[in-house]
């Protein structure tokens, strides 16, 4: 079955979690979204396989603005 997060560029899914992470404080309902936690997941999974300490925020933030 085809993952649900897959079916949009990683581009994209970057781009969104960029924007709705920096509403955090003006949303804090996001901070119970399923699909937020989703995304970030997602997120996370692929920048560990291209070798990305999720650990480091540095490495972290660079890797989600990168396209």
């Amino acid at each position: 079955m085809e993952k649900i997060m897959e079916r949009y560029s990683l581009k994209e899914r970057k781009l969104l979690y960029r924007i709705l992470h920096t509403q955090l404080k003006n949303y804090p309902e996001l901070f119970d979204s399923e699909w937020l936690h989703d995304l970030q997941t997602d997120l996370q999974k692929v920048a560990q396989l291209e070798g990305i300490d999720i650990g480091d925020h540095g490495q972290w933030d660079n890797w989600l603005i990168q396209n």
